[in-house]
């Protein structure tokens, strides 16, 4: 039992005092390059160090390994199709046409060796080495003594290195970037040549961390939105030895709220669990208001402050009931889409929180609020831009147990999946933004299914903060607390012309319902949706500055310059993109019209630069807008509150009635007052919704709209707005922020239903109206 304590500012002060005792790494280290011959060299003493590079940084972007070429063994696949693109084929004039090229390639072991010094003064204790982002398995030696090995692939290395004596000693790394022992997938964005690269090195933070012998561990937030929450505490310390906990609103000056002092009356490993409650009224964190709050522990005796541990977390609770999600109580609608681990610039993931902003940011943007990083989990930075911003993550466990990897079947990589698990809540998993996990990418194997369920269960009892499901793709099993799954789409693999979108007339009056009702048991995330691919633009080559180089996109240029189609390059960008544009907004509208759909993943905001090269993205490989289209253009069908319309079909005649039922797709707090249509044309206005406890969120249906009559109110019932045949060609809207609650009916040079352009059965013209028509060609002047 505990009591809570007035704090005092002495008291305070003293919560920060203690100085860090670490040891930075970074800069200069020998190097040697394993040799055929030395592959199962595990002896630093007769390795011969004869280069030198930095570190932090990768081997391959400091002049070591091979240049590619056509005999690479890449990480992923090699040239498959080898009598295409015979020209880029020759050593002197190498373009690999799949995916970004690196320098450099090499896979195998690499030795790193740096000499450090242990000061004299330090006390009773032992030293950890921390790498932040090790590529990948590690062995370490000091002074030629083996001290540890660290496998972890999507989180930092913590290595316990023991007590050392004072003075100089030298710190070797062998840093092994083949699969082997784990292997999971060549095809997983943690190691594929496809997206960042299967590099090696370290990055990020690169120290020595001197851990007193009675010191604080793990501190493990489980907070609650009334206010309360939980600490989980692991150390070690000694008898009369206390632990004071303090929190803080990060959003302002205020002192800490509240302190407990609990006194310890045993010697040794420290184990502690306090239950804590904020004093007054909290924030409640989510994307529309982030609010974070610090909680620090900090470990004394009467005279000093021994170890102080500090953690940043949010105040909210995240569950899926009812076929839906809810956050904080609120239903919750994941607009999101992937980040498959695509990094030109550094050839490896950014550590630094301004790189992670910039994305956090473009998504906001382009009005989404979530993000599933394929394959892979991100460094600590991606997790703190996502608290700040308001994303809600979902990383995974570093793998795509694909055909030359299975999960399930007793391999290594079963018993490392549960170890890199356990490493990411350790590490990751007081962000609040940490909302969704699932293990990896379309999982394999004979026994995959019940091997995830059990995954799904253990982690279900382990760590109640977040939901979990067995994987991203299929693999859909009764306990997940969502599905990820493909079928709400509007075009599936291997239908071709048989699809909705190519089988039918365009309309808007579908949606996703039956797939919805065919699995009850939980939410569906509709996964790896659009894959709606413009044609490249081949400006970007020269933004390519950093280490990768764009050999693919050169290629494709060159071709189009071959076939006479080079001058034409800015024209298919724009159109195709404008496509693109309408094909995204058919599809993510037809999520939004789906009642009871959890949300959506699509496959890329972001460019993809790997397995053929997929430019799906209405932004580039390095977050930056394309020409094409505007943020603010792409937010009208997705954000928070969209305004939709179920038409029958999309291409209208003046003779014929224009029906449609108005939805309102409203994912957000209340709103303070409900949209109402206006006929710009008379003045006149109506309610677009009645007052219900349902306007609060959701998807709503409560109007329609037509051709023939006046703004009514129908008997018991909402609103029927109705347009006069001679505001065809007019807007009428009402503004609610960036919304707008009506469509526009302009005169279209081309009808996307390209089968009835304008004829009628006779054969002859009509004039017709269409809700989408074909953009302008840029002005080449």
């Amino acid at each position: 039992m505990f009591r809570p304590l007035t704090l005092i500012a002495s008291l305070a002060a003293s919560l920060t005092s203690i100085p860090a005792q670490e040891i930075d790494l970074a800069g200069e280290w020998k190097f040697h390059l394993t040799t055929a011959g030395e592959i199962d060299l595990s002896d630093p003493g007769k390795v011969s160090f004869k280069n030198h590079l930095q570190l932090p940084g990768m081997m391959t972007a400091q002049g070591f390994g091979e240049p590619p070429n056509i005999n690479t063994r890449w990480t992923g696949g090699g040239w498959i199709y080898r009598e295409m693109f015979t020209e880029y084929q020759a050593a002197d004039n190498f373009k690999f046409p799949f995916f970004l090229q690196p320098p450099r390639y090499y896979v195998g072991p690499a030795w790193y060796q740096k000499t450090f010094t242990v000061p004299a003064s330090v006390q009773k204790g032992s030293y950890r080495l921390h790498l932040e982002r090790a590529h990948w398995q590690t062995t370490v030696w000091i002074d030629d003594e083996k001290k540890a090995a660290g496998e972890a692939l999507g989180t930092p290395q913590e290595l316990s290195l023991g007590q050392l004596p004072p003075g100089e000693h030298s710190l070797t790394l062998r840093i092994d970037n083949r699969l082997q022992p784990v292997h999971p997938g060549t095809a997983a964005h943690s190691v594929t040549d496809h997206t960042q690269g299967n590099w090696n090195g370290v990055v990020g933070e690169l120290k020595l961390k001197f851990i007193p012998e009675n010191h604080l561990q793990t501190i493990r937030v489980d907070p609650k939105i009334n206010g309360s929450f939980s600490l989980t505490i692991r150390g070690h310390a000694e008898k009369g030895m206390k632990v004071v906990t303090t929190v803080t609103a990060k959003n302002n000056t205020e002192e800490p709220k509240k302190v407990a002092n609990i006194p310890l009356n045993e010697d040794g490993e420290l184990s502690l669990k306090i239950d804590l409650e904020f004093p007054g009224k909290v924030e409640l964190w989510d994307e529309f208001n982030p609010a974070l709050y610090e909680v620090s522990v900090a470990l004394l005796t009467e005279e000093k402050t021994i170890d102080v541990h500090k953690e940043t977390f949010g105040f909210r609770e995240v569950s899926s009931q009812n076929g839906g999600f809810t956050i904080n109580g609120r239903p919750l609608y994941l607009r999101g889409a992937l980040d498959c681990a695509i990094f030109p610039k550094t050839g490896h993931p950014p550590t630094d929180l301004p790189s992670w902003k910039k994305v956090m940011e473009t998504c906001c943007e382009y009005g989404l609020n979530h993000i599933r990083f394929h394959s892979w989990c991100p460094p600590k930075a991606a997790f703190q831009a996502a608290d700040e911003i308001g994303i809600y993550l979902q990383p995974e466990v570093s793998t795509w147990s694909h055909n030359d990897s299975f999960i399930g079947s007793g391999r290594p990589l079963d018993e490392w999946s549960q170890r890199e698990t356990a490493r990411m809540i350790e590490h990751f998993g007081n962000h609040p933004s940490f909302l969704l996990i699932a293990h990896g990418n379309e999982p394999h194997g004979p026994n995959h299914a019940k091997w995830l369920q059990q995954w799904v269960a253990k982690w279900q009892q382990e760590d109640k903060r977040r939901l979990y499901t067995t994987g991203s793709g299929w693999t859909a099993m009764p306990g997940s607390d969502f599905h990820s799954i493909p079928n709400p789409r509007l075009q599936q693999w291997g239908e071709g012309l048989r699809s909705r979108l190519n089988a039918i007339a365009p309309s808007t009056s579908f949606d996703f319902s039956q797939i919805v009702r065919n699995r009850p048991d939980a939410p569906i995330v509709a996964h790896e949706s659009g894959q709606w691919c413009a044609y490249p633009d081949f400006k970007i080559i020269e933004k390519f500055d950093g280490f990768f180089k764009s050999k693919n996109y050169e290629i494709f240029r060159d071709l189009a310059k071959k076939n006479g189609l080079g001058e034409e390059a800015e024209t298919f960008l724009h159109d195709s993109g404008r496509l693109q544009l309408l094909a995204y907004k058919h599809d993510i509208e037809a999520a939004l019209r789906t009642p009871g759909l959890g949300g959506f993943q699509l496959l890329g905001l972001q460019d993809f630069s790997g397995q053929g090269t997929a430019p799906v993205g209405v932004v580039d490989v390095f977050w930056d807008p394309k020409p094409y289209v505007t943020a603010q253009e792409f937010r009208q069908f997705c954000q928070p509150t969209v305004a939709l319309a179920r038409l029958p079909q999309m291409v209208f005649r003046n003779d014929e009635k224009l029906t449609a039922e108005l939805e309102l797709s409203h994912f957000a707090p209340p709103l303070e007052q409900l949209p109402t249509l206006l006929d710009s044309q008379e003045g006149r206005s109506g309610n677009f919704f009645r007052q219900t406890p349902e306007a609060i969120a959701g998807s709503l249906s409560a109007a329609s709209i037509g051709n023939d009559g006046d703004l009514a109110q129908r008997s018991g019932g909402p609103y029927q707005a109705h347009l006069h045949r001679r505001d065809f060609g007019h807007r009428n809207f009402k503004q609610l922020g960036s919304l707008c609650l009506s469509r526009q009916l302009g005169r279209g040079r081309r009808a996307l239903d390209h089968r009835q352009l304008g004829r009628d059965r006779a054969g002859s013209r009509r004039r017709q109206r269409c809700l989408f028509h074909a953009p302008r060609r840029p002005n080449r002047g």
